[in-house]
């Protein structure tokens, strides 16, 4: 899996080979595409898929907030988003204080016996 970094939003740092990004505090000065989430700090990975099995391994490091997931190819990216299912995500999400959660309505709360990394 690549990140496509014409969706990127541009307070995100995309790397050159596209397999990494993090938040940062400049905006960087990329075209505006229609593709592109321009308020929610988010990113899309390449290519899209259907149906089928589908993993990722995926390293947070130390980060103490972030959300990682799937998503219909018809999200609105022009406006403020809500990470939910009903929005058409599908994520986990960990926030300060450690918790875990799935963006189901209301939140389904996880459980894990390590931390994430």
């Amino acid at each position: 899996m690549t990140l496509d970094a014409n969706t990127a939003n541009n307070f995100l740092l995309v790397s050159d080979h596209l397999r990494s990004i993090r938040s940062g505090r400049i905006r960087q000065n990329r075209q505006d595409l229609a593709q592109r989430f321009d308020l929610s700090i988010c990113v899309l990975g390449s290519p899209c898929f259907t149906c089928g099995r589908h993993y990722w391994e995926v390293d947070v490091g130390t980060s103490t907030e972030w959300d990682l997931g799937v998503c219909s190819e018809s999200v609105h990216r022009k406006r403020r988003i809500q990470l939910t299912t009903e929005h058409g995500f599908w994520t986990v999400s960990l926030r300060t204080g450690g918790r875990l959660s799935a963006s189901t309505v209301p939140l389904t709360f996880l459980f894990v016996d390590c931390k994430l990394q």
